[in-house]
């Protein structure tokens, strides 16, 4: 059902005694969000006190409640990625520090040796 059929549905007084609470309570359940979005512009434009303006609103509200719950378990996830991958820089990183002060060493020392080299050979 498009939002226009059930929009014609919940304005329409007559059908409202028949079997049209339950097709739009369907439609209201099973559409998509941008579709109750859009089957509530319709219905405030024909009755801006319908019935299921509340019903509508309040299924859009769940959809997109739900939607956000998903995405923010989705961050959460990245997030620990993220982390993890942090810690891991973090460590590399130490290691590099610590292997440039050892090159740092032993290129300071090979300095040495090589003067003590030059100087006993110069005399």
């Amino acid at each position: 059902m498009t939002p226009s059929e059930a929009a014609e549905y919940a304005a329409d007084k007559k059908a409202a005694m028949k079997d049209a609470p339950v097709k739009v309570h369907e439609f209201l359940l099973n559409a998509p969000p941008r579709e109750v979005v859009d089957f509530i512009h319709i219905v405030v434009h024909i009755d801006p006190l319908n019935r299921y303006l509340q019903t509508a609103t309040a299924s859009l509200d769940v959809r997109l409640g739900e939607e956000a719950a998903k995405q923010a378990d989705n961050m959460s996830e990245q997030v620990d990625r993220l982390v993890q991958e942090t810690v891991k820089l973090t460590r590399f990183t130490r290691g590099v520090f610590w292997f440039t002060i050892a090159l740092w060493v032993f290129g300071g020392i090979q300095i040495v040796l090589m003067l003590l080299e030059y100087c006993s050979k110069a005399h």
